[in-house]
C-alpha cells in the first residue's frame, strides 16, 4: 500500500528532509552566481593570466576554477541522503547502490580542486624576483592547469554522480512521495550530466559545449527548486 509522510518510519526523517530541501534550494542562488561570474570574469586561456586573476581577484578565480560547484556538491549530499531514505522501500537494492555510487562520485569530484594550488602558486609566483624561480612556478601553473582541464578526478566524480542520479530518477517514477515529472526531470539531467567528459571550460568553446552545459544547467535548476520544495514538504509532514 502506499505509505504517506506521516507514517512514523518516514516522519523519523523529518529533519533530514528539511535540512535536504533547504540544500537543494541554496544551490539554485549558487547556480545562478556561477554563471554571472563565468560570464563577466571567463576563465583566462594562458597559466600567466591565471595568476594574474588569482593575484588581482583571488576569490573571483577560485569560482571560475570550481569552488562555487564544490559548494552546490557538497550540499547534494543532504539530498541524496534523503532521497535514499524516502525510496528504501522501494528498491532497496538500487537505493544502496545509488547512494554508494552518489557519495562516491561527490567525494571524487571534490577530490578535484585545483584552485588552492593555482592560488598558492600565483601568490608566489607574484613575490619572486629571479626568472628562474618564475620559471618554475610557470611550470608548476602549466601542470595543475593541465590536471585541471584534463580527464581525471572531475570526470570521474561527473559519470558517478550522473549515474546516481538516474538510477534514483528511475526508482522515483513509482514512488508516491515524489511526481512522475520530478522523476523524469531527474533522468534527463542525469543524462545532460553524463555528456561533458571534461570539465565544462574547454567545452565552452564549441557550440555543442555550450548546449550540453546550458541543458545540464537549466535541467538541474528546475530539478533543485521542485525537489526542494517537496523536501520541505516530506519534512514538515505534508
Amino acid at each position: 500500500m502506499p505509505r504517506s509522510s506521516a507514517d512514523p518510519e518516514i516522519s523519523s526523517w523529518k529533519p533530514l528532509f528539511l535540512v535536504a530541501g533547504w540544500s537543494c534550494l541554496l544551490n539554485v542562488p549558487l547556480s545562478i552566481l556561477w554563471w554571472i561570474v563565468y560570464l563577466k570574469w571567463p576563465p583566462p586561456a594562458t597559466v600567466t593570466g591565471w595568476f594574474a586573476l588569482l593575484h588581482d581577484h583571488w576569490l573571483i578565480g577560485l569560482m571560475d576554477m570550481d569552488l562555487i560547484s564544490i559548494v552546490t556538491t557538497v550540499l547534494t549530499i543532504p539530498a541524496f541522503i534523503a532521497l535514499y531514505a524516502a525510496l528504501r522501500r522501494s528498491a532497496p537494492s538500487s537505493m544502496a547502490i545509488a547512494l554508494g555510487l552518489g557519495m562516491t562520485g561527490l567525494a571524487t569530484y571534490c577530490s578535484s580542486v585545483y584552485g588552492f594550488n593555482m592560488l598558492s602558486l600565483a601568490n608566489q609566483y607574484s613575490t619572486a624576483t629571479a626568472e628562474a624561480d618564475k620559471a618554475v612556478f610557470l611550470a608548476a601553473g602549466q601542470m595543475t592547469l593541465t590536471n585541471w582541464l584534463g580527464i581525471n578526478y572531475f570526470s570521474a566524480g561527473m559519470i558517478l554522480e550522473a549515474v546516481a542520479f538516474i538510477i534514483f530518477s528511475v526508482v522515483m517514477i513509482r514512488s508516491a512521495f515524489f511526481t512522475k515529472t520530478l522523476a523524469y526531470l531527474g533522468i534527463l539531467a542525469g543524462i545532460f550530466w553524463l555528456t561533458p567528459p571534461i570539465p565544462p571550460y574547454i567545452e565552452f568553446g564549441t557550440i555543442g559545449g555550450t548546449i550540453a552545459m546550458s541543458c545540464t544547467t537549466i535541467s538541474f535548476f528546475i530539478w533543485d527548486i521542485l525537489m526542494g520544495l517537496r523536501f520541505l514538504k516530506l519534512g514538515r509532514g505534508r
